[in-house]
């Protein structure tokens, strides 16, 4: 959230870069001229003239879209062009350089949406591949290794991250020394700030501490050279100020912290509405929330300066903070205020959410139908040539043969083409209806999302009126039980902003990192002490663990492999009568059960954990349809119907699977209202690979 303006100039600074690494320079000179001009949409009709008639390749004009849609915020048209960059053909020394920057951007991309891994797989082999050329220097080279380190970061690898901002920061350094005007310096400096705030966001104060210190000795040297930016220099001062706060806050050197928030306020930008609101996160980690609350009054105008809309992450970046910020001052009012317009802000999201996704999806079918035709057209024309000379050739030979045989052969790959266009008629009908439940499927997720979200916000106004009201004086009991509820309806919302996140990653196929070595009964204990299965009042719980898998031990990622088999509990614990999915549960003297059971697979040398439950049974015929992403079977349950999905993608990440076990039943079937029998039971087996 740090200074917007800052990384503005990053973006729109000069590109002087030294050798052929001139790339970007025609981008920026391009888009600025259309944009000067009012005519940001003719930039689409340039890349279709220049490419159709030779003057840039195929890279670079998918490039100059990819930038277009960028500029109009579909992020995902941007990301559609950026790709097929990256599976093109490099033919010259431009291609190159347009692959390079295209790996850093769509790198980029997937950063600000928390998609660290698919980051890293469109980043590194693009790394890799500048490596082995002998290419890994300058702003490109820099552009990457700075994308990978907030990859790393985000993922918890500390020292990776660091050598891979070392790497970033040398070559950057490298471009400074051969660039003789401040240009570089600039660059340098913005380096150094990008890797400070990807610490902090991340509350990694000391290495934050670390590149401020960095950044306020590179602004020296920027400052001394005769073509430097005074108001730039101006602005870099305050954010060093700032960040240094921020820093010595988290590190609980609160005297210093304020001192230095003190020279942040001496300064220009300090006095500025954007000053103010980057100053929030100082002022609510040293819990001056009036201050704060004060600050976030600007809110509105900045965002609209800024050219923010209220999206999912901006709602949680900047209105969930404010919120926070008002109740810690004690401002019921404000704070009920702030609540509604979240309550608005997710409604317009999620509406213009479905708008942008049925918008871009249109565009990028369009794209893709047109790109088919021009290589249905260019295979066509290959085909026409190729038979014009075999007519050439079979009438020096003999004529009259070979042409009855060449008639027949194009009569038979006419029929060909006839049965392969049927084919595709068939499959594009098939497509089209799974798009269509895909689509229901979504907008009821996101009814329900918006449900989730609606029910915890309502609880925290309500408790937020209570303990604001003025002459209210509440018990300790009292207060306490308030303090638990607001906790955990604010976790709840907290978890389910991460669940959509963790939703995002589902689809990827990249193997997660198995470094740790745990015995399968800890991932069990953690799983069960994770989803509070145990402590469920509606049902009995057990743990049960066969005597050849009590000393087993598992290679894998911990963390993810507790994640799945919680997911599978937290499931069981939902759906097992009374189910918490239909709402409260009443405590009831006739209780449900539970198992989870481990043991070992000798045959395939897998770990079993089997999550049994006395529920309601899953048809056969939807075995495999609930692990599809957004499927609820009852849609009176309340829930996203992404948890299996996200189960299963993680356990075979991991190298193991999810599967559901339809031969698994309870008897005696339960008793229906109208005296039938309903089945009951269900399994599901998770797999991870044995030592």
């Amino acid at each position: 959230m740090l200074s917007v303006a800052l990384l503005h100039a990053a973006c729109t600074g000069s590109r002087q870069e030294t050798g052929k690494e001139l790339s970007g320079e025609w981008l920026d000179s391009i888009t600025n001229v259309y944009v000067g001009r009012g005519e940001l949409d003719s930039l689409l009709i340039l890349a279709d003239d220049l490419e159709g008639d030779g003057t840039i390749s195929h890279i670079r004009a998918s490039r100059l879209r990819a930038h277009y849609y960028s500029l109009k915020k579909q992020t995902r048209t941007s990301e559609y062009y950026l790709q097929e960059v990256l599976e093109s053909d490099i033919r010259s020394e431009d291609d190159l350089l347009d692959y390079f920057f295209s790996a850093s951007d769509i790198s980029n991309h997937l950063v600000n949406r928390g998609n660290f891994e698919g980051a890293l797989n469109a980043a590194i082999p693009a790394a890799t591949k500048m490596e082995k050329m002998k290419r890994d220097k300058g702003l490109s080279y820099g552009t990457l290794m700075e994308s990978i380190g907030r990859c790393q970061v985000g993922l918890g690898h500390k020292e990776e991250a660091a050598a891979t901002y070392d790497k970033a920061f040398h070559c950057y350094q490298e471009y400074a020394r051969e660039d003789t005007t401040a240009s570089g310096l600039k660059h340098l400096i913005i380096n150094a700030h990008n890797t400070a705030l990807s610490y902090l966001s991340t509350e990694y104060f000391s290495e934050a501490r670390f590149w401020t210190e960095r950044m306020d000795s590179i602004l020296n040297l920027y400052e001394s050279h005769p073509s430097h930016s005074d108001g730039f220099a101006r602005q870099v001062k305050a954010l060093v100020f700032l960040q240094r706060a921020t820093a010595l806050q988290g590190l609980g050197q609160e005297k210093e912290a304020a001192q230095a928030y003190q020279a942040f306020q001496r300064t220009a930008y300090g006095q500025t509405p954007d000053g103010d609101i980057d100053a929030t996160r100082y002022l609510v980690a040293a819990k001056r929330f009036s201050e704060a609350a004060n600050n976030y009054q600007q809110l509105d105008g900045v965002l609209a300066n800024w050219g923010y809309d209220l999206s999912f992450n901006n709602v949680q970046r900047f209105l969930f903070p404010k919120y926070r910020a008002n109740v810690g001052a004690g401002r019921k009012d404000s704070a009920i205020a702030v609540g509604f317009q979240i309550l608005d802000a997710l409604d317009a999201a999620i509406v213009q959410f479905k708008n942008d996704e049925a918008a871009e999806l249109a565009v990028i079918y369009d794209m893709q139908g047109k790109q088919m035709q021009i290589e249905k057209n260019r295979a066509s024309l290959i085909l026409h040539r190729l038979v014009a000379v075999i007519l050439v050739l079979v009438l020096l030979m003999a004529f009259f043969v070979i042409y009855s045989l060449y008639r027949k052969r194009a009569l038979h790959k006419l029929a060909v083409a006839h049965q392969q266009l049927a084919e595709k008629n068939v499959q594009l009908e098939v497509a089209n209806a799974k798009a269509e439940e895909s689509s229901q499927m979504k907008t009821h997720f996101i009814q329900q999302i918006s449900h989730e979200i609606r029910t915890p916000l309502n609880i925290l106004s309500g408790f937020t009126q209570v303990i604001t009201t003025p002459g209210m004086e509440l018990d300790d009991e009292t207060r306490a039980s308030i303090n638990r509820q607001i906790t955990e309806n604010t976790d709840r919302i907290t978890g389910l902003v991460n669940k959509m996140l963790e939703l995002s990653d589902a689809t990827s196929k990249a193997v997660i990192e198995r470094t740790d070595q745990v015995s399968a009964v800890q991932i069990a204990a953690q799983a069960v002490d994770n989803s509070g299965i145990a402590m469920a009042s509606h049902l009995v719980f057990d743990l049960q663990v066969t005597q050849e898998a009590e000393p087993l031990m598992v290679n894998t990622n911990l963390k993810a492999a507790t994640r799945v088999l919680t997911l599978l509990l937290d499931n069981a614990r939902k759906f097992t009568k009374p189910a918490e999915a239909y709402g409260p549960v009443a405590i009831t003297e006739e209780k449900e059960c539970v198992w989870l059971r481990i043991d070992c697979d000798k045959e395939t040398q897998m770990v079993r954990f089997l999550v049994e439950d006395t529920g309601k049974a899953i048809p056969a015929e939807d075995a495999e349809h609930v692990f599809e992403e957004f499927v609820q079977l009852d849609q009176y349950y309340d829930g996203t119907g992404i948890g299996l999905t996200v189960a299963r993608s993680l356990a075979r990440r991991l190298g193991g699977d999810v599967v559901l076990d339809n031969s698994y039943r309870v008897a005696p079937p339960a008793e229906t209202p109208d005296g039938g029998a309903e089945e009951r039971g269900a399994r599901f087996i998770m797999t991870l690979p044995a030592s």
